[in-house]
């Protein structure tokens, strides 16, 4: 259906007691983890594919799940599934337990997918938190979701159903086609430039509709690179990332 899977520092960070960064007290080269905050499904699969441990939010017990997981040193993405409240008591979960960890500002999973792109295990916890860090903050992001009643927005009022693009926490467009839709929020993200587009499409987008909307958004700016994945069911209809 879709294409083959292929500047800040870290918001949050806990320190796991323990040896100071880049070998332990035996000598040896600690064991680092990425550990992602992702639904299972094929978004899970491809934090997997690229080398991370995932974590379901759904299914509850995301604390212990991440503390069960062996490492030395743990950097933890977000991904936008843990509230402000949950990341808090992840990292004073994390401080109680031997070893090292950062939770990253990852506000979505596209930027978590950029995160991941640019770990390296061959440097330090920190080095490499701050590498990830800051390509999770270049990546513009929004994603795309249907309104569950009517209502007044920022940009006109939708009806129940209607699709949203959301900005951040804002909605920025309404739209009733998931190609248009998508194609939309991408020029959207791209009006401030871009190299890279990331779309992460949903079970609302069959394979025509996923290779509609790739093949408009490629022919609108034939200069960017376009990959999409698929996403599988959720609330979140697609994802949209520009780096």
């Amino acid at each position: 259906m879709l294409d083959p899977v292929g500047g800040s520092g870290p918001a949050g960070h806990g320190r796991r007691g323990g040896a100071g960064e880049g070998e332990d007290r035996t000598g040896r080269e600690p064991e680092r983890t990425v550990v992602a905050i992702v639904p299972d499904g094929p978004l899970a699969d491809l934090f997997s594919g690229a080398g991370a441990r995932t974590v379901d939010p759904d299914e509850g017990g995301v604390i212990d799940a991440v503390l069960a997981l062996s490492a030395d040193e743990l950097l933890v993405l977000p991904n936008g599934e843990l509230s402000r409240a949950q990341i808090g008591a992840l990292d004073a979960a994390l401080r109680d337990v031997d070893g090292n960890a950062l939770i990253l500002p990852t506000g979505s999973v596209v930027q978590g997918l950029s995160a991941l792109a640019v770990h390296d295990p061959s440097t330090t916890l920190s080095l490499d938190g701050f590498g990830m860090a800051d390509a999770a903050a270049a990546t513009r992001h929004a994603h795309l979701v249907r309104a569950e009643h009517d209502a007044l927005t920022l940009v006109g009022r939708c009806a129940a159903g209607d699709l949203l693009g959301m900005v951040g926490h804002d909605v920025a467009l309404i739209e009733t086609d998931p190609v248009d839709a998508v194609c939309a929020l991408a020029d959207r993200l791209l009006s401030s430039g871009g190299e890279l587009v990331t779309l992460l499409l949903g079970a609302d987008y069959d394979d025509a509709a996923a290779e509609e909307a790739l093949t408009r958004i490629r022919d609108d700016h034939p200069d960017v690179e376009v990959a999409g994945y698929a996403a599988g069911p959720g609330r979140v209809l697609a994802h949209v990332g520009v780096e």
